[in-house]
């Protein structure tokens, strides 16, 4: 007998006594019927086992690398066993979202999906801003209860209590137009700085050397304040933020047809402030 052959013996003889002392299936890989003990195992001990997973259909990536072979191949290593990510793990979304897991999960973490910012803004509240920037269960509150409830996507069901704040400290924001959309003013990189559009109609602050002037530089206080629509309610004093001396101010305007040192006369011909 050459050596060659005696040692395969031998090899064969030990894998033999390993499958009776472990309790281990007749099917395994390394049994007299199949190929080679040195495919799973090594000289320095038969434990750990490692088998080439990457050459089979399921290459084992991320967490499935410390998967046990018997928590996945229960009955022997010949057996069929389902590849697909539901074969072997519950649904913890009951199939509300389907059955392709791949396109939030990787095998790195179910608790670290992939559904990020850019896969969101292809759904119908699109994360710009701080949204980008919040945990999923912060909206999606019944993913803490195994589910991923549908957010509502109207700014009201998040923000109730920072309206109720900001009417107390600025405009009463529980009546029009502040009721009918919270984005005709703020947007999602802040509450503040806000924007009023119907302020224009009165007096362009959007527009021309007024831009980015704060509301209380010329609004004294903004606390329990209503927005009437009409433009007569407040009137343009200049003269409060742009101080003249009257009889500098009545030199060079001697040649004005009509010149009054009155704050509400000012606009009339100094547009350029206001476009």
């Amino acid at each position: 007998m050459t050596r060659a052959a005696s040692a395969a013996g031998i090899c064969v003889v030990a894998a033999a006594l390993w499958l009776v002392s472990s309790g281990a299936s007749a099917e395994h890989p390394t049994s007299p019927k199949a190929t080679r003990c040195d495919a799973c195992h090594t000289p320095s001990g038969w434990r750990p086992a490692r088998f080439a997973h990457d050459r089979t259909a399921f290459p084992l990536l991320g967490a499935h690398t410390k998967t046990s072979c018997r928590e996945c191949h229960t009955r022997n290593y010949e057996a069929a066993i389902p590849t697909t990510c539901a074969g072997c793990h519950q649904d913890p979304h009951v199939g509300e979202l389907g059955f392709q897991c791949r396109s939030c999960h990787d095998e790195t973490a179910f608790q670290s999906p992939k559904f990020g910012v850019d896969a969101h803004r292809r759904t119908s509240f699109p994360l710009y801003g701080k949204h980008g920037a919040l945990p999923c269960d912060e909206c999606h509150v019944g993913k803490r209860a195994s589910t991923f409830d549908r957010a509502a996507v109207d700014c009201a069901t998040c923000h109730q209590r920072d309206a109720i704040r900001a009417t107390t400290v600025t405009v009463d924001h529980g009546r029009t137009p502040f009721v009918a959309s919270c984005k005709t003013c703020h947007e999602p990189v802040g509450f503040s700085p806000a924007t009023l559009p119907g302020h224009d109609v009165c007096f362009p602050i959007s527009r021309g050397a007024h831009v980015g002037v704060g509301c209380t530089e010329c609004h004294g206080s903004l606390r329990g304040a209503t927005v009437s629509g009409a433009c007569a309610a407040v009137g343009v004093a200049c003269a409060d933020c742009h101080v003249h001396s009257a009889a500098v101010e009545a030199r060079h305007h001697d040649d004005v047809a009509g010149y009054q040192h009155a704050s509400e006369r000012c606009i009339g011909c100094h547009r350029s402030l206001s476009r």
